[in-house]
């Protein structure tokens, strides 16, 4: 770890004419003069996010709609007793229950849910919670989800065919 530079650098809200002094203790250098200054920055960023609330509840909608036909198409693999397809099954069904474990996260922030409260529904910490399902994460997630779907719709591959019904 390299030591910090002892000078004085400009508080990194804009228009603040105020300097940051470094501390001479252990931890991450100050970027704001005052705390006031480090919650404004941090309020004008919150208030310029507006979550795509739409978006979101899609992605978590055709990633449930998508977990129902594996498991239609799983049911009638296991009646037929073809063991490895419907192993196959159940890793997309894993994939699958990820996208909508992340999709549904994204919906409780998007409605204002906390942290504490996503962990506990979870059964994780909220650390976890920070760390597995950051937006950007999810973004990804979501993204690379719907590549998948549309490589998907040209040519539906073996056992992707329609469920039959189930009686």
């Amino acid at each position: 770890m390299t030591p910090k530079d002892p000078g004085p650098v400009p508080c990194a809200r804009a228009g603040c004419r105020n300097e940051v002094e470094s501390g001479s203790g252990p931890g991450r250098r100050r970027k704001y003069c005052s705390e006031s200054c480090g919650r404004a920055v941090r309020k004008i960023r919150s208030s310029q996010r507006t979550p795509d609330t739409k978006a979101h509840d899609e992605d978590a909608r055709l990633a449930v709609d998508d977990m129902a036909f594996r498991i239609a198409v799983l049911q009638h693999q296991i009646r037929d007793g073809d063991a490895l397809a419907g192993l196959r099954q159940v890793v997309e069904l894993s994939s699958d229950l990820s996208c909508v474990a992340a999709a549904v996260v994204q919906q409780a922030r998007d409605r204002g849910h906390k942290g504490p409260a996503i962990a506990e529904a979870l059964r994780i910490t909220v650390d976890k919670v920070g760390r597995a399902y950051t937006a950007e994460r999810i973004a990804r997630k979501m993204t690379q989800r719907r590549a998948r779907r549309a490589a998907l719709a040209g040519t539906p591959p073996a056992g992707r065919a329609e469920p039959p019904p189930v009686p």
